[in-house]
């Protein structure tokens, strides 16, 4: 019996929805999406251990830390791809990092219920300098100035330059050439222009 024959008899199509269903991000549902029978026995059998394990760890915490992975696998494909990441990429990578960091203390004693599956968990790096860097850098999806000495100071002169050319336009509102001409002495900006 070929593939196709076998996933027809087994309804896998409804198999993989009913999947989906559970699944808590787009990336877990393309995986599941893209399942393939599995005919090697050992593997078979490994996979139907950490099923097991994967159930003995939920029945001892009913609250296991699994999170949606918000905007990660956009900001995979820009690292695939070596663009720039945007402020608010870094702040769903820090996210990342932190339930990473979260599932890692939570399966740090589950050795009991799911060796194999705590012994992934375990293997996986807190990346804690990174994450501290990026929290350090990035504040409400914007660069800090205190992301380095040289943006700051940059970040200061760009202040000055406004605040001088705010100081020249409103001399020319004051003076006697245009005053009697505009109804309102004020400086606004629009589209990044005074």
């Amino acid at each position: 019996m070929n593939q196709n024959q076998t996933k027809k008899m087994l309804d896998w199509s409804e198999i993989i929805d009913r999947l989906k269903e559970f699944a808590l991000s787009e990336a877990a549902k393309e995986q599941i999406e893209n399942l393939e029978i599995v005919t090697d026995y050992y593997l078979v059998v490994r996979r139907l251990d950490e099923t097991t394990e994967a159930r003995n760890i939920y029945n001892v915490s009913n609250s296991i830390p699994l999170h949606a992975l918000t905007g990660i696998k956009n900001v995979i494909e820009k690292l695939g791809r070596s663009e720039i990441l945007r402020p608010t990429d870094l702040t769903h990578m820090a996210g990342f990092i932190k339930d990473t960091q979260k599932m890692i203390r939570f399966m740090s004693d589950k050795d009991d219920a799911g060796p194999n599956l705590s012994s992934y968990a375990l293997s996986m790096d807190p990346l804690e300098a990174e994450h501290e860097e990026i929290t350090r850098c990035i504040v409400h999806n914007a660069v800090a100035d205190q992301a380095s000495g040289k943006l700051s100071k940059l970040r200061r002169k760009i202040e000055q330059l406004e605040n001088q050319i705010k100081l020249k336009l409103q001399s020319y509102l004051a003076g006697a050439n245009y005053s009697s001409m505009l109804s309102d002495l004020v400086i606004s900006q629009r589209d990044g222009r005074y």
